[in-house]
């Protein structure tokens, strides 16, 4: 497959922040640096994911780019990853349950851009690109995501998240 995300199991800081505004600074929060990071295959070439940084920045792009493939027949979105470590430009269009990637990459891990850049296209099934992120449902995922970005101290205060955290990153982490 030219499309895979392989999960790993970070290491949890253990440490919480009432004052996280959202998700995102929430996963920078829960992730120390120096931990295990999710592995994206791009035609056969492997980029590591900082939790901390990387998954951390893309978070709500990610998110809203499932739900609208599992909401809209089809489509066309733009999504300008912004970490330093993934700089990379994707334009999804999907139809048919089919859909189509086509990137520029400008920075990531290990040098690699010009080896990425020279096969920057990858078409696949909408279902196996799901797949890939581990969400089966990801409109009910969504909801729990976008009601932590309203009521972030009400979910930090539950006592399932304060044990277990990594309920909430199972879209990359191997539980």
């Amino acid at each position: 497959m030219n499309f895979v995300i392989q999960a790993s199991k970070p290491r949890i800081s253990g440490e919480y922040n009432l004052g996280d505004r959202d998700i995102s600074e929430a996963i920078e929060t829960i992730f120390p640096m120096n931990t295990e990071s999710a592995i994206l295959q791009w035609n056969c070439i492997s980029i590591p994911l900082s939790y901390k940084y990387d998954i951390s920045y893309m978070i709500w792009d990610i998110l809203n780019l499932l739900e609208q493939l599992q909401t809209e027949p089809q489509g066309m979105m733009m999504i300008q990853w912004l970490p330093d470590t993934f700089r990379v430009d994707w334009k999804i269009v999907w139809k048919d349950n089919q859909m189509t990637i086509k990137s520029y990459w400008e920075s990531v891990v290990g040098g690699l851009e010009e080896l990425l850049n020279q096969k920057p296209v990858i078409s696949l099934k909408i279902d196996n690109f799901l797949y890939e992120w581990k969400i089966p449902d990801i409109k009910r995922t969504f909801v729990v995501w976008k009601n932590w970005n309203i009521n972030l101290q009400k979910f930090l205060k539950m006592e399932f998240y304060i044990h277990k955290p990594e309920r909430f990153m199972s879209i990359f982490i191997c539980l």
